[in-house]
């Protein structure tokens, strides 16, 4: 399910999130249910802006996805696969600071999908 605002083409929610978040759960047959934000972001000592997905819900997603490392357990830690390490000079266990809407948040990246 996609959702916006006014004015990039799509119809804001008449739901708030916990109440969509129900209704899915609710579904026959569901099995989990996860959301996903992807926003533009800056990341200390990088040139270019950086795309991040923010993610909140169900972990199962991560089950058959992690190559190296371990889903994410507590605020700071993220996601990070080699396509995004790699050229960014980047390893697993690195601490990298990005900024997204006048907010840092310094995290470290635990899983190499």
């Amino acid at each position: 399910m996609t959702t916006g605002e006014p004015g990039n083409d799509r119809t804001p929610p008449r739901l708030g999130d916990a109440q969509i978040e129900e209704r899915l759960r609710s579904l026959p047959g569901a099995e989990g249910v996860r959301a996903r934000a992807l926003s533009q972001a800056n990341m200390t000592g990088q040139n270019q802006p950086v795309f991040a997905d923010f993610y909140r819900g169900d972990d199962s997603v991560y089950d058959h996805s992690i190559v190296k490392g371990r889903a994410p357990k507590a605020a700071g830690e993220i996601v990070a696969g080699p396509a995004f390490l790699t050229p960014h000079g980047l390893m697993l266990g690195d601490r990298v600071t990005l900024e997204l809407n006048g907010r840092k948040i310094t995290a470290t990246s635990w899983v190499s999908s």
